[in-house]
């Protein structure tokens, strides 16, 4: 990853062009499939892209001692599921099956 010294982070996540350097890999399903090879903890994006926490990269390449925790879940009671037709089908490349779409309820 080239990070010139003083640039702000970039985000939570690391980028579509970090990703595709870490693995060598252009096409997302390609990149997954690194991913899981190598024991990467990752999430699918809506767009089927691995999604890679910037903390855990760090983790991973020796520039944190200890793990990020896991404890920081999202808050999605102020969400509800759809209940016509929320559910998606699998996307070609992507390892995640059935996806509920969410609303925001009215305030």
């Amino acid at each position: 990853m080239n990070k010139s010294p003083g640039m702000p982070n970039q985000g939570a996540h690391l980028t579509r062009e970090e990703v595709r350097e870490l693995t060598d890999r252009v096409l997302p399903g390609k990149q997954i499939e690194w991913l899981k090879q190598y024991g990467w903890k990752f999430a699918i994006s809506a767009a089927g892209r691995p999604k890679i926490a910037r903390t855990y990269y760090d983790f991973r390449m020796g520039a944190m001692e200890n793990e990020p925790a896991n404890d920081q879940e999202p808050d999605f009671s102020h969400w509800t599921a759809k209940t016509n037709g929320g559910a998606q089908k699998k996307q070609p490349g992507t390892g995640y099956g059935q996806v509920v779409r969410l609303r925001r309820e009215a305030a």
